[in-house]
């Protein structure tokens, strides 16, 4: 009788780990990333995959492949290389398609069916680094970033310019320009039916760097302030969104090198603190979010890492 309470007691208490490793606000870690770690990657989810490839690394410093993501097996297949000479700057999903855009401004199209690139059009303005993007209602909305034109100071100035992309059409609207300041490295999520957009640096990828956050409504056209991130001055490493919040992650300046997660509720318009990155590699990770299931990819601090998590919001 005693070792029957004690075989039962020890299966509850397997049950209460394993109900809390999936309860909300848990991190759990998945298998490593089989391919070449990177960084400066771009990440993307199409008809409930995954997708993460490009980037560099110390080795390469312009990768080419292309990594599918199953979350049902937790397992990655490689894809065909991305065919141009041109590092991406970000990317977004469009019904089921994925577009990247290049440092160049050139934009492609990747069609998970026929696992395929084509090249569709650029960017009204032409390169544009550090610039950042999002979808909604059918549209891609790319923006902000540097010239790579020099001022009269020889500088080279950050914008707040702002365009939506109609994949329909191939063809390019310029829309109400960010009303924050300009800026590089901005970062942007979408929560709900609204692309939200901000952060970033005013100058040359170099401090001050900015706490306020930005929202956009695409049927009204109207850019709206919202509430900034409650901390001032700290770049930005983690980046995501479920179907209704936003998340922002921070990496600590100490020995853990952990990232300080903050979660975005439009309703309320708050921000609060959530549970800590696990991963001391908390620097530019990569993410896609399939059927509301979180996953973030890589990052680094000293060094770069092949580490793949899920959080459960």
């Amino acid at each position: 009788n005693q070792l029957l309470l004690v075989v039962i007691g020890l299966s509850l208490v397997a049950c209460n780990k394993d109900e809390d490793s999936l309860s909300p606000g848990v991190w759990n870690q998945l298998k490593d990333f089989p391919g070449e770690v990177r960084n400066s990657g771009i990440a993307f989810d199409l008809q409930g995959k995954g997708y993460w490839g490009l980037g560099g690394n110390s080795t390469t410093s312009f990768l080419r492949d292309m990594w599918m993501y199953d979350p049902a097996a937790d397992s990655w297949t490689r894809k065909n290389d991305f065919p141009f000479d041109l590092p991406a700057v970000t990317a977004v999903t469009i019904g089921d398609r994925g577009y990247i855009l290049t440092y160049s401004g050139a934009l492609y199209l990747y069609n998970p069916v026929t696992d395929e690139w084509k090249y569709m059009s650029s960017f009204p303005t032409g390169s544009r680094p550090w610039a950042t993007g999002f979808s909604l209602g059918g549209n891609a909305y790319f923006g902000m970033g540097n010239s790579t034109v020099p001022d009269g100071n020889g500088q080279y100035p950050s914008l707040k310019d702002f365009w939506k992309y109609d994949p329909a059409l191939n063809k390019w609207a310029q829309i109400t320009d960010f009303p924050g300041i300009a800026r590089v490295d901005a970062v942007s999520f979408v929560a709900g039916e609204r692309g939200y957009v901000g952060l970033g640096f005013s100058g040359q990828a170099a401090p001050p760097i900015n706490k306020d956050m930005w929202s956009y409504d695409a049927k009204t056209g109207q850019w709206n302030q919202i509430a900034d991130l409650p901390i001032n001055n700290t770049i930005v490493g983690i980046l995501y969104s479920s179907a209704t919040k936003g998340y922002v992650g921070l990496p600590f300046n100490d020995i853990s090198h952990q990232g300080q997660m903050f979660e975005y509720n439009p309703v309320s318009d708050a921000w609060r603190v959530i549970k800590t990155f696990p991963s001391s590699n908390s620097l530019e990770t990569h993410s896609f979010t399939v059927n509301n299931r979180i996953f973030v990819l890589g990052g680094w601090w000293s060094e770069i890492s092949p580490q793949v998590w899920e959080f459960v919001p």
